[in-house]
């Protein structure tokens, strides 16, 4: 049994099966792995066609903020130019591309987010090898999109490509969320290792409490007299520290708790080494009974819960600054306060302190520096340095006037002075204050990190005196320390300390000698300028402080304010805003110090000029010879100190009175008047006004005038320069006049000065240019006799549509004769009309010569007229004459070619022409020239290719209707055809005729022509007038007793080179002379044209044929 073959379909199929089930066999993860890897691919094909291929690849940078493109296109060789092309879009905060390298060279063009850079073209193949980068500046999006495509742009028909998208893992963001992430878990961790601190601190604060109070229940009743002795002492310590002013009840309480506390920290102390004993000694039976109790307390207690007290490590010495060794400052002078860490902001020296403040050395308003110095001398662990200090600066006095520290600014600043602080860690600082407003004192929280054992810390506080005193003030203004503790609670010992403001109505009681005087700038000066008043208020006191100084400035009724410096405040202006008074904020000033105000104010426009004639400055002082202030002076400017909080002994220095000279102005009129010239022309130009004193050297006067009308053109236009200074600043007169300066071509300008009405009139005229227009008279052909010069018409026009002639002659070159050329020049004429206009010159003839053209153009500056002669036309036919033929002997087409020669020429080939029988044989060369360029007349003949056998003959040229005839007769060529016939021997066959039949074969018709004849008694025969062709002569019956001759003869009929005709049998030719001699054998017995040997032949054919036929069927059976 065999197998039979399964079909190949039938093992894919199979095969495809198994692969199927092996698949699922294989692990999740190395799928996923796989997948994972395609995903991140870094490398992308971007087209690959028949004009080439590209593809690109990317990486990050470290830091994300960098992707580096690598892009490969590669360019095929191609018939037209062509170019590889990258064309990129990147995505929202990515920066464009920049270029790296690239081979060959380019750039990237840019519209919107997308770039493309193409190299240049080429046919040959090439490679672009492009490096690019673009910054990262996203750090939210998570994958970057871009799109990438690249194409082979040809030239003549660029076309954008094909992009695609490219998505990118934005590590950029990734790294700003793990930043994120890791600053919120760090924030987290801190936020919880704190309130762990806080929990453990609050623990332990309780544990101490709790064990304080027990300790102090035992010590009660041993420590009865020591806590009275102590208390004693510190009601000693705080009557000697007491100051001279009344004590608040507040102080009182302060006073009274200090002793207490010092006798709590010293029991905690001494608990604390009784515990100690206690826990490493065995209890006595001897001791009392309190003791026993305290001791099982103590024992009972576990070792984690005592902790070490450092209060005691710290003292706090509280003071203020001595005004005498800084200058006061206000709250302005510090925009930002100063915080934290400071190197002494304000040159306050920490040795230079005092325990209180006397009035006569502060300034209302001023920043008042305290001090707390902060010595720590034992351990700072517990707390890790960490304390607080509170203390206290009163609103009012002890008397409840509204006077003392300003609660506006609560606690100004606070912070760490590092210049005269002992810090060797320099960690040390103020990270905190809390301050508010308890009852009419401002508190104060500072809170203190980096103190270590050894350090001096001084800690500056500043707080603002109030800047106003109510009408009755007195007693003191208090400030004190109130408290202070480590961060782990401990209390620190701070006293009873206080620094007071003392005696408070001496702030009005005092007296300084405050001074005013006042300047202007500049003095005289014009109307609508600005005028600068300087004012300087001078402390002349050597030791005290001069507070509420006021100044008041009554500014001129013809002056309007612009500014004051120092926060003046203007009020009271009429109703056009001029006058009014300028008022300043109070102000203090320190012993011999001065302060500078500046005032400015503009000139109102009607300020009188003539209270103070001349051109000096008006420095008449501040009163006039009687003691009266000045009311003739141009401007008079008061100013006085309007009040003062400390007394002033010498008022008569408080007030000053200045005057200003104004000077008179004046204006200067100007025309423009345009005569001629275009109207878009005559718009208002820059006219200049210049100034001189000396009437030589001017100086241009930049100031713009007032021009009539302010726009579009006009003949006339007004101008006046306004407000303009009629002195120099020495008093010197000034000159004015008025230019121009012409920018415009072909006006010129005249500047006069009209004496009646006081005018400058600038009078521009507008002059056309003059020009030359040149012209050539070029004859182009014709009869030399024509070439002269003949007169050419010069015309212009303004709209290029109508042009009037110029009556002007022009000059001619050569001035006479026959010549190719002439030259014309028309001299100085203008090139535009009085209107501006620019004309357009032409030059044009009027032409009456016959067979000329004339044409004008202008080339190169120059008119060129051209006379072209043109010859006149003649028509030429001519017709195909026919002799001696038949249709069938002529040509289908037959061509005639033209002629022409000028007498004593040579000729030339002209043209030709193709005619028919369809044409009936006539031909037409159409209409040409009679004559040559020069006007020769030409004489015409023709050729034609003559037909094979016709003999050809020209007719004479004839005319019929002055249209040339030249005509052409074509005859065919005849011959006669002479036969001799003869025995084999060469003798005639006489009286015994024979038949021949002769057919003409060529040219082939339906119905040849055919002739038969016989010979005469002379064995002769003659076929006579035989068209030239080819004929077939056979023998169609032979002579008696001769058997007929066995082929027949091929005859042609031609013309020969000469024209004549030649009969030729086989190359023999055939004459009169030597016939065509045919010899006829004398009959005898020949087989019959059926004979056997033919049907042999025959039989033996067909038999080799049907052999053939049936062996290729049985082959074929076989193949079936």
């Amino acid at each position: 049994m065999t197998t039979q073959r399964k079909p190949l379909y039938t093992h894919v199929i199979t095969l495809l099966f198994v692969l199927f089930q092996f698949i699922q066999f294989f692990p999740s993860s190395l799928v996923s792995s796989l997948t994972a890897s395609a995903e991140t691919s870094n490398a992308i094909s971007l087209f690959s066609d028949d004009k080439g291929s590209g593809n690109a690849k990317w990486s990050l940078s470290e830091d994300g903020k960098l992707i580096t493109w690598e892009v490969t296109v590669t360019q095929n060789e191609s018939e037209a130019e062509a170019a590889p092309s990258v064309e990129v879009v990147v995505p929202e905060d990515v920066g464009a591309p920049q270029l790296v390298s690239a081979t060959p060279t380019g750039v990237f063009n840019t519209s919107g987010n997308s770039h493309t850079f193409t190299a240049p073209y080429s046919t040959t193949a090439q490679t672009l090898t492009l490096t690019f980068t673009t910054a990262v500046n996203d750090i939210s999006t998570t994958n970057l999109t871009f799109k990438i495509g690249a194409s082979i742009q040809q030239k003549d028909s660029p076309a954008a490509a094909a992009l695609q998208s490219v998505s990118i893992p934005n590590k950029l963001a990734q790294l700003e969320a793990e930043r994120i992430a890791a600053e919120k878990a760090e924030a987290e961790r801190i936020a919880a290792e704190k309130a762990e601190a806080e929990r453990i601190a609050a623990e332990e604060k309780a544990a101490q409490e709790e064990a304080d109070r027990l300790a102090e229940e035992q010590r009660l009743a041993e420590e009865a007299a020591k806590l009275e002795e102590a208390e004693l002492e510190t009601e000693q310590s705080a009557e000697s520290e007491a100051p001279v002013n009344e004590s608040s009840d507040k102080e009182s309480i302060s006073q009274e708790a200090a002793p207490e506390e010092e006798a709590v920290s010293e029991s905690d102390v001494e608990v604390d080494a009784e515990v100690e004993d206690k826990t490493n000694e065995e209890p006595l039976s001897t001791q009392k009974v309190q003791e026993e109790s305290v001791e099982e307390d103590v024992a009972a207690a576990e070792p984690d819960d005592i902790t070490i007290l450092s209060g005691g490590s710290y003292s706090i010495d509280f003071s203020a600054y001595d005004t005498d060794f800084y200058d006061f400052n206000l709250p302005f002078d510090y925009p930002t306060p100063p915080s934290g860490r400071a190197a002494d902001p304000m040159g306050t020296p920490s040795a230079e302190t005092v325990e209180s403040l006397q009035p006569e050395n502060l300034a209302l308003g001023q920043i008042v520096p305290f001090e707390a110095k902060i010595s720590v001398t034992g351990t700072t662990s517990p707390e890790d340095g960490v304390m607080q200090f509170t203390a206290g600066w009163e609103t009012v006095t002890t008397n409840g006037s509204n006077f003392g520290f300003d609660p506006n600014y609560m606690v100004f600043a606070g912070f760490v002075d590092t210049v005269d602080s002992t810090d060797p860690g320099n960690d040390a600082t103020v990270y905190d204050i809390d301050a508010a407003l308890v009852g009419t004192e401002i508190q104060g929280t500072f809170y203190l990190s980096g103190m270590d054992t050894g350090d001096t810390i001084i800690v500056e506080m500043w707080v603002v005196l109030k800047d106003t005193l109510p009408e009755k003030v007195g007693n003191t203004v208090q400030t004190r320390l109130i408290s202070a503790e480590t961060a782990t609670g401990d209390t620190i010992n701070t006293g009873n300390q206080t620094v007071p403001l003392n005696q408070t109505s001496t702030f009005t009681s005092v007296e300084a000698d405050v001074s005013i005087i006042k300047s202007d700038e500049p003095d005289p000066l014009y109307v609508n300028e600005t005028l600068t008043y300087t004012i300087t208020v001078t402390n002349n006191s050597t030791d005290t402080v001069a507070n509420g100084i006021v100044v008041e400035d009554t500014l001129d009724p013809y002056v309007t304010f612009v500014s004051a410096s120092d926060g003046g405040v203007h009020s009271g202006a009429d109703i056009d805003g001029s006058g009014g008074t300028v008022t300043w904020p109070a102000f203090a000033l320190e012993p011999e110090d001065s302060r500078v105000f500046i005032l400015t104010v503009t000139v109102d426009e009607d300020a009188p000029t003539d209270n103070f004639l001349g051109t000096t400055s008006d420095d008449r002082g501040d009163y006039n010879d009687d003691g009266i202030p000045l009311n003739s002076a141009d401007l008079l400017n008061f100013v006085v100190i309007a009040s003062m909080i400390t007394d002033d002994p010498n008022p008569a220095n408080d007030m000053w009175y200045e005057p200003t000279n104004v000077l008179p102005r004046l204006s200067v009129e100007a025309r423009k008047d345009w005569v001629g010239g275009r109207d878009e022309d005559h718009v208002a130009v820059e006219l200049i006004l210049s100034r001189s004193i000396d009437d030589v050297n001017y100086e241009i006067v930049d100031i713009d005038p007032m021009i009539t009308p302010d726009s579009g053109t006009s003949s006339r236009f007004d101008y006046i320069w306004s407000d303009l200074p009629q002195y120099d600043t020495n008093g010197i007169e000034y000159i004015y006049e008025v230019t121009e300066e012409l920018v415009l071509d072909n006006y010129n300008s005249e500047v006069t000065y009209d004496e009646e009405f006081g005018i400058w009139i600038v009078t521009n005229t507008f002059e056309s240019p003059l020009i030359d227009i040149e012209a050539a008279k070029i004859w182009d052909g014709g009869p030399e006799a024509d070439h002269v010069a003949v007169d050419l018409i010069l015309s212009r026009s303004i709209d290029g549509e109508t042009y009037d002639i110029v009556d002007l002659d022009p000059m001619i070159t050569p001035d006479s004769g026959t010549s190719t050329r002439f030259d014309y020049i028309w001299s100085d004429l203008p090139q535009y009309d009085f209107n501006g206009n620019e004309y357009l010159y032409r030059v044009t003839e009027e032409l009456e010569l016959d067979n000329y053209t004339s044409e004008s153009e202008f080339i190169d500056g120059v008119w060129i007229v051209t006379n072209t002669y043109t010859s006149p036309l003649i028509p030429i036919v001519g017709e195909k004459i026919w002799a001696n033929d038949t249709p069938e002997h002529r040509p289908e087409t037959l061509t005639i070619s033209l002629y022409r020669m000028i007498e004593g020429g040579e000729p030339e080939y002209v043209t030709e022409t193709t005619t028919s029988a369809l044409d009936e044989w006539f031909y037409d060369f159409g209409e040409q020239d009679e004559t040559d360029n020069d006007g020769n007349v030409y004489t015409y003949s023709i050729e034609e290719t003559v037909p094979p056998n016709y003999n050809e003959e020209y007719a004479a040229p004839y005319y019929v209707e002055d249209v040339l005839h030249l005509d052409v007769e074509n005859t065919l060529v005849m011959g006669d055809l002479y036969i001799l016939k003869t025995d084999m021997d060469g003798n005639p066959i006489l009286d015994n005729p024979a038949e021949f039949k002769l057919t003409r074969i060529d040219p082939e018709v339906a119905d040849p022509f055919t002739v038969t004849l016989s010979t005469d008694a002379e064995g002769k025969l003659v076929f006579t007038d035989l068209l030239a062709g080819t004929y077939l002569l056979e023998e169609t019956k032979a002579p008696l007793g001769f058997n007929l001759y066995p082929n027949d003869f091929v005859i042609t009929i031609e013309k020969g080179e000469n024209g004549e005709t030649i009969v030729n049998v086989e190359e023999v030719q055939i004459t009169e002379e030597n016939p065509l001699t045919i010899k006829n054998r004398p009959s005898q017995s020949l087989p019959d044209t059926g004979s056997m040997g033919t049907t042999i032949f025959t039989v033996l054919g067909i038999a080799l044929m049907g052999g053939a036929v049936y062996g290729l069927k049985k082959k074929k059976s076989k193949q079936s």
